[in-house]
């Protein structure tokens, strides 16, 4: 009997495994120090839609986007932490603080996320953090 519970258990195992509880990636009050940029592109065809058939996302974009009010925000600091425990399997440090536009495309050439790192939570869900402050990055591979 026990034995067929084990062997019961261990094929059922994979169906026992759940998606990952995910935490907010800053440690801020959203709508107050920080706001949600944008959400996972709901629609399954060319062209994209929030999860409210809105604007705030792009064409096969499959995350939520968290960012601060400004770059003097940046500066003064604001706590990032893992949605979720996970294994850093890349990230870049040393690129400096700018925005999008007005920065050369040369700097910017395959290194559009800027300083960032990549965290596997294992079972297909990764988490990718970009954007961040120069110098910021206290993990490693």
């Amino acid at each position: 009997m026990l034995r067929a519970l084990l062997l019961a258990l261990v094929i059922a195992s994979p169906a026992l495994a759940r998606d990952p509880v995910l935490m907010q990636p800053l440690i801020c009050t959203l709508g107050e120090d920080c706001f949600i940029l944008n959400y996972v592109d709901a629609d399954p065809v060319p062209g994209a839609a929030d999860f409210t058939c809105g604007p705030r996302s792009y064409d096969g974009h499959q995350g939520t986007d968290f960012a601060v009010l400004s770059f003097d925000a940046m500066r003064a600091g604001v706590p990032v932490r893992p949605v979720s425990p996970g294994v850093v399997t890349h990230l870049r440090d040393g690129m400096p603080d700018a925005g999008m536009s007005g920065t050369p495309s040369e700097l910017l050439a395959n290194r559009d996320c800027g300083n960032g790192v990549l965290i596997d939570h294992g079972n297909g869900w990764s988490s990718q953090y970009c954007h961040l402050k120069n110098g910021s990055i206290a993990v490693k591979k």
